[in-house]
């Protein structure tokens, strides 16, 4: 169990990759965003326009319906949950071994290191990944939430989810 939750104390855990002129996005996709500023006559003014937001850009999260037609969206994801689980793996795969046996309703947060890649060009080759397996345990033990700090649950050869 979490440190944290043991002691009944609230922990607040950032995921958030903040988005910027340097935000990278998947290989092959859109940019991350795109600000386009415009003079509006006024030496004091301009306004701004952001648009084509990838959603795969920085912290992000799919939804069912990412993956299945008959699935909600993120309006409807239920966020509570009970517990977070901050799993640390090493390696490139992550196995179903790694998977928490008590994860009913908890957030599971694999925690590789991969994250001090983020701005890199490195951040998006030979990234850790969830094995099948371990996806399939996760939804069968009733996983609330499952993240990682990599770009994708599927691996670097899968492409942008």
């Amino acid at each position: 169990m979490h440190k944290a939750w043991e002691e009944d104390v609230l922990t607040l855990i950032d995921l958030t990759q903040a988005l910027g002129a340097r935000s990278t996005s998947y290989p092959g996709t859109v940019p991350a965003w795109v600000a386009n500023r415009m003079d509006v006559g006024n030496p004091d003014a301009t306004l701004t326009r952001f648009s084509d937001f990838d959603p795969h850009g920085g912290t992000h999260i799919d939804a069912p319906l990412h993956f299945d037609l008959e699935g909600i969206d993120v309006v409807g994801l239920p966020l509570r949950l009970y517990r977070v689980l901050v799993v640390p793996v090493d390696g490139p795969r992550i196995d179903e071994a790694a998977v928490p046996r008590d994860c009913a309703a908890c957030a599971v947060l694999f925690w590789t290191g991969w994250d001090d890649r983020i701005g890199t060009a490195d951040y998006y080759e030979g990234f850790p990944y969830l094995s099948e397996a371990a996806a399939h345990r996760l939804v069968e033990l009733g996983a609330g939430l499952v993240g990682l700090d990599a770009p994708s649950a599927d691996g670097p050869e899968a492409g942008p989810a």
